[in-house]
Parts: structure tokens; C-alpha cells; sequence
């Protein structure tokens, strides 16, 4: 087993070491920023170029690139007689074109094989898994399954370390050809793959399993796209056994784009787990300053001013009209200051597991729905699923929504929320939306969980499997 070298001390860095820690032996970060040579990065030391120069050894050592400035920094290997690399992209190991081909490369764990085959088994496939697919697989799991995940980027570890006790095997993605063999040689009944990247799709569709495309949004409906990317995309929907959608006006768009049967689809919104339900509860803050005080959870997008998710000047005018703001993101630290820096009444609040966040948010009087709409999104705002709304209805909390008709209808049809005028009276309005009362477990009460869309979703796995076998007859 070679040591490693990771060139590069930042998060493309991380997620290298997280990947690799368990299967390599990591001796040494490298990076061109001289504030961190000398320090010590998961108690590995960080060099310089010039001590990688003198302590490199091709025949024991590998050195990996993990930037995404590759080619300033192969020429920085090339000059220090450095000829043989990987690249990491998109969690995926490259080598360069002189070193042989790690295809081969059995880096990663046995493929999965239960001891009997009592159980039904699932693989679910994302490059970082998302809250919606750690619930999905938790939810499968209370039903018997055999759950397992595989990543090509960062573990749950790494980004939602609660629910890594969910799976039964955790298996990361180095190469291409490696995961194809692994899942072709496993014995999954269900290959569940979430975008994005429709890739990870596109490529488990070239094995022999029965797999399902969990599209969540159609990526073409919202950004502009490379002629590669709508081929990726239009392949990982057409070529997959059954494509979930995340509400009915996404899926009809897709039936229309990419001419699918109807049968092959189904429509599973992004719905809370009844897990998730506050088992505590907070005092409001205004009860004690007298104040009004609404929360955002969620996305944030800097500087982008045609994202839905840009909110400098709509949380500005909120503050300006006497409104606190708190929000709870992920965003880089640095963007949340700033945002934070805007007004005295805007407070970033941190990130918190989803049970922490849904017992947090019951300290605030209004959720924020108030996204910023412009042509560009507003037909994506339109077909999107409502899970923020559902959020904050699961932590007590009435919504205020902005101009989107569906989100509307939603929660005033719900008893939910309303809309507000930004250009009326803010402040008033949502006074007056704080005012709804919102019962316990309403959604649990109305149907709109998770779990009670399981016992549908397990029959629309089997019809998939099935019509599979049907389909190889055919050939």
C-alpha cells in the first residue's frame, strides 16, 4: 500500500482525507499558502513544495491533487520532477495520463453481500447524500430493508454525521469502473440514485440493476445548461427504471421533455419524517422583548442576484421595517457574517442538526418563505416542493410566503400562512400572520409525512423491478 500525499490543504483536501483515510495511510497535506505550512490539518503536518521535492519517493508514494487549479499544480509536480499524479473531481480519482489506470484499484470494501436474503436491499447513490435521502433510507429501514449508501464526494460523517448510524455499509466512489463493478458483483434489489450529478444515474444505468432516478428538481427548468449536461440529464431520466419527482407539476414537465410513460414515474414531495416533530419546545423571544421575530432555514446564494436564494435586500427591508431576521445556513461563515453585517436586526444563528433545528425554530414568531422571484426562477418556484413551509409548520411556527402562486394556495388552502406585499406594510402583515395558530402534529394528522408515503413508494419500487424483468425479455 503506497502512502499519500494530498496537495492541497482546503476542502477538496477534506474530502480526499475522509475518503481515502480508511484505506490509505496519509502522510502529509501540501499547500502553496505559507500561512498554512508548518501547521497541522486532522493532525497531519502541511509542507511546502520544497520539502515534497525531498522527501518524494515514486515508488512508495502518490501524490493526489486535490484543487481544482489542477493545472497550475501538475506544472508545479512537472517542475520538481514530479510526472505521476491522480486529480480528484467531483469525488472522483483521475490519473494523469502517466500514470497506469486505477481501475483495478480495490481501495474500497468487498462488495455487499447480505448473509441471507430475507430482507429487501437498497443502494442509495448521491455524491453527498441529502437530508431527503437520509430520510428515505431511514424510513425504509423501520420497514425491514437492508440499507446501504455509496458517495462520491463527502460521507454523512462529513456533512449530516447524525444520520450515518441509518446505514447497514457506507461505500465511497473512486472510480468509475470500480463502482460499476461493485454494484455488478452486489446483490442490491435497488439501486436509488439522487441527483445532482445525474452522472452517478447515468452511470449506474450501465449495470444490470434495477435503478431509480430520485430527479428532486429538474436542473435544465432553472439554469442554463451545457449540451453534455442535458444529455446527462435527458439519459439519466430516460434510460432509468422508474424517475421520482418531488411534486406533480415537475413531473408533468418531464413526462412533456422527455416523452416517459407515465407508469415509470412517481411523484414523493419533500415531506417531513414524523421524527422530526419537536419533542421540546421553546419560549418565544418576544414574549419577553416584544418584538417580532421571523426565521430562515436553509440555502443561501452570495452575490448571485437571479437566485432564489440571493436575500441581502429583501432581509434588509425587513429589518429596516422593525422585523428580526435569524437565519440558520450552511453557507461559508465569512457570507454569513456580512449578512449579519447589513442590519443589527439580521442574526445569523449557526447550523444545526435537523431535530435541533425544528426544536430552535419554535423561539420564533414567523418562518420565511420570502424568496427572491424573478423571471429567470419563478416557473422552478412554481413546480417546487414546499418542504420549507412544511418545516416551519412542523416547528409551530405560521409562514409568510412571497409572490409564488403554488406556495400561496398551499398554505392559506393549509390554514398554514399568507402571502405579504413587500410593498405594502411589512411589519403589520406579519404581526398579523404570527397571529395563526398552528396545531401539534398537523402534518402527521393531514397526511403529510413521509411515512405515509413509504407504503406507495415500496410498490412503485416493485412495479420498477418487475417491468425491469420484462424489459430484459424483451432483449
Amino acid at each position: 500500500m503506497k502512502n499519500i500525499i494530498l496537495f492541497c490543504a482546503g476542502f477538496w483536501g477534506d474530502i480526499a482525507y475522509y475518503k481515502l483515510r480508511k484505506d490509505r495511510n496519509i502522510i502529509f497535506f501540501v499547500d502553496n499558502d505559507v500561512k498554512k505550512v508548518g501547521k497541522r490539518q486532522h493532525d497531519i503536518e502541511i509542507i511546502n513544495v520544497e520539502k515534497l521535492k525531498q522527501i518524494y519517493d515514486d515508488q512508495f508514494m502518490d501524490v493526489i491533487i486535490c484543487s481544482q487549479y489542477f493545472d497550475e499544480i501538475a506544472k508545479q509536480l512537472y517542475g520538481i520532477g514530479i510526472e505521476k499524479y491522480y486529480v480528484i473531481l467531483d469525488g472522483f480519482l483521475i490519473p494523469n495520463a502517466r500514470i497506469e489506470s486505477t481501475d483495478n484499484d480495490t481501495v474500497d470494501n468487498e462488495p455487499y453481500f447480505m448473509d441471507s436474503h430475507d430482507k429487501t436491499s437498497i443502494l442509495f447513490v448521491q455524491n453527498t447524500a441529502c437530508i431527503r435521502t437520509h430520510k428515505i433510507a431511514n424510513a425504509l429501514k423501520k420497514c425491514g430493508w437492508k440499507i446501504c449508501l455509496a458517495y462520491s464526494v463527502a460521507s454523512p460523517e462529513q456533512s449530516n454525521g447524525e444520520y450515518e448510524k441509518i446505514y447497514d455499509g457506507i461505500y465511497a466512489i473512486h472510480t468509475i469502473n470500480q463502482f460499476i463493478e461493485f454494484v455488478e458483483r452486489s446483490n442490491f434489489d435497488y439501486i436509488h440514485c439522487s441527483n445532482e450529478p445525474d452522472l452517478l444515474t447515468l452511470i449506474s444505468t450501465q449495470t444490470k440493476k434495477v435503478i431509480i432516478h430520485d430527479c428532486h428538481d429538474l436542473s435544465s427548468s432553472y439554469r442554463s445548461m451545457s449540451p453534455e449536461e442535458m444529455f446527462i440529464e435527458f439519459a439519466a431520466n430516460k434510460n432509468s427504471n422508474g424517475v421520482i419527482y418531488t411534486t406533480e407539476g415537475i413531473r408533468k414537465e418531464a413526462l412533456k421533455k422527455f416523452n416517459l410513460p407515465v407508469e415509470k414515474t412517481f411523484v414523493l414531495e419533500n415531506l417531513i419524517s414524523t421524527e422530526l416533530v419537536p419533542s421540546k419546545r421553546y419560549e418565544k423571544i418576544s414574549s419577553s422583548d416584544y418584538e417580532l421575530h421571523c426565521v430562515y432555514e436553509g440555502g443561501v446564494v452570495p452575490y448571485d442576484r437571479e437566485s432564489h436564494r440571493y436575500f441581502e435586500e429583501i432581509w434588509t427591508r425587513l429589518a429596516i421595517e422593525g422585523v428580526h431576521v435569524h437565519f440558520y445556513t450552511n453557507c461559508e461563515r465569512g457570507y454569513c457574517s456580512y449578512l449579519e453585517s447589513l442590519h443589527e436586526r439580521i442574526h445569523y444563528e449557526g447550523n444545526f442538526s435537523s431535530k435541533r433545528l425544528a426544536e430552535e425554530m419554535t423561539k420564533y414568531d414567523v418562518g420565511l418563505c420570502v424568496l427572491n422571484v424573478t423571471e429567470k426562477n419563478r416557473q422552478y418556484l412554481e413546480y417546487a416542493s414546499p418542504n420549507k413551509i412544511q418545516e416551519y409548520v412542523n416547528a409551530g411556527i405560521p409562514v409568510a410566503v412571497g409572490s409564488i402562486t403554488s406556495q400561496k394556495e398551499f398554505v392559506e388552502s393549509n390554514g398554514f400562512g399568507r402571502e405579504i406585499d413587500l410593498g405594502g406594510n411589512i411589519f403589520q402583515q406579519l404581526v398579523e400572520i404570527s397571529k395563526i395558530k398552528i396545531e401539534d402534529n398537523i402534518l402527521h394528522k393531514r397526511g403529510l409525512t413521509l411515512e405515509s408515503k413509504i407504503p406507495h413508494l415500496i410498490n412503485f419500487y416493485n412495479t420498477c423491478k418487475n417491468r425491469s424483468f420484462i424489459d430484459k425479455g424483451k432483449l
